[in-house]
């Protein structure tokens, strides 16, 4: 605001749970708020086993969304406050209300929090995972880097890392798909969805084993700033990438996730995605393309489909030769992985609309959520390994 509020708040004496609106500082917001943070450099209180700086935090962002809340604003923006997570756990937490069984005019003001300059894009920059980014830029809207993690075996015991497209519509890009097949493409977050639920499952079940989930978020658009056929990217691994056709953007937006899965030093990394349509030509909507480095991960995955009702079966984004476009996505996505054990899943075929068909506990026309189930027995047979036969 061009020093506006640094002059309006000097010798103010903001103290930690106030706050103060100021209203027509500049075009860009109708109001904005200021809350005291407290003084500088709190820590970990041993006393109140209490980290005070992130409790403050809380506070300021609570008290600042509720000032706003209260001038009758509906939209809110939220600074990070250098912890986004308290930030957002305060200012979410302060404006709620519940009004369900309120008459609609007797209703108080309902306002929406929102992260104001997200961090997670810089992240990303930071990190150098220029690949994802880059087929990203067709969108307005930004993308993310969702990361889940369960600590259910012992300390010093490898994780399952687990990456997970989640595109959350895809076009092609530039390259565009066929409009008859395009509004099923809102559901090209399969890969994502199956892994949030393995992770709450695994939670759910206490689950004995660490496991961490990567998921990028984004479209796929043909804006103006689109990645465009032939341009060529470099990503966190380091080598280039030829984007040939943007309509198989996927294995390489997971290229980066996949490369920073090493962060962990994993003991196996699964990739699960709606990657390629030729795996729909193959097998239809009765399996799931599975490729693995691994005998022994290929055998108890093929167990874990078994009981769970479910069988299972410098670069170019596109391959030299023609046909086997899921086998040449595989292929593509070792390039990316760290020297472990490694599961790929292309669920094109069985992660998206339900056809009703072989199934009739999928409901048809909706999506099927396949193979959360596979998979969350696939990793409590890692966990707790048994000898014992079927119990039918």
């Amino acid at each position: 605001m061009s020093g506006k509020i640094r002059e309006l708040v000097k010798g103010s004496g903001l103290a930690l749970g106030k706050a103060r609106v100021f209203n027509n500082l500049g075009k860009g917001f109708f109001a904005v708020a200021l809350a005291g943070l407290g003084p500088e450099g709190l820590g970990f209180n041993e006393n109140e086993n209490l980290n005070e700086c992130k409790e403050n935090i809380r506070i300021a962002a609570a008290v600042g969304a509720r000032a706003l809340q209260d001038s009758g604003v509906t939209g809110i923006k939220v600074e990070g406050f250098t912890d986004a997570e308290s930030a957002a756990e305060g200012a979410a937490l302060a404006v709620w209300r519940f009004q369900e069984y309120r008459d609609k005019v007797n209703r108080a003001t309902a306002s929406k929090v929102d992260l104001y300059d997200d961090p997670d894009t810089e992240w990303m920059e930071q990190k150098g995972m220029s690949a994802f980014l880059e087929l990203t830029r067709g969108s307005c809207e930004p993308p993310l880097m969702l990361e889940l993690s369960y600590c259910g075996g012992g300390e010093d015991d490898k994780p399952v890392v687990m990456v997970g497209k989640g595109t959350t519509y895809d076009s092609g890009g530039l390259c565009l798909k066929r409009p008859e097949d395009m509004s099923e493409f809102r559901a090209d977050m399969a890969g994502a969805a199956v892994l949030v639920g393995t992770m709450k499952a695994l939670a759910v079940l206490n689950v004995p084993i660490n496991a961490n989930a990567l998921i990028p978020l984004y479209e796929n658009m043909p804006g103006g700033r689109a990645t465009k056929p032939g341009d060529i990217v470099k990503g966190l691994s380091g080598k280039t990438i030829r984007m040939q056709d943007t309509a198989r953007e996927a294995r390489v937006a997971v290229s980066d996730a996949l490369t920073y899965t090493t962060n962990y030093k994993p003991c196996l990394v699964i990739n699960v995605g709606t990657l390629t349509d030729g795996i729909t030509v193959a097998l239809g909507a009765s399996s799931t393309g599975v490729y693995t480095t691994s005998n022994v991960v290929w055998n108890e995955l093929s167990r874990a489909g078994a009981d769970t009702g479910y069988s299972a079966f410098d670069l170019n984004n596109v391959g030299k030769g023609r046909g086997g476009d899921s086998c040449m996505g595989a292929a593509f996505l070792t390039n990316f992985v760290p020297p472990v054990d490694f599961l790929h899943m292309d669920i094109s075929g069985t992660g998206m609309l339900s056809t009703g068909l072989g199934y009739p506990y999928i409901r048809q026309g909706t999506m099927t959520g396949r193979p959360t189930r596979t998979l969350v027995q696939f990793l409590y047979q890692m966990a707790c390994p048994q000898d014992k036969g079927s119990p039918c």
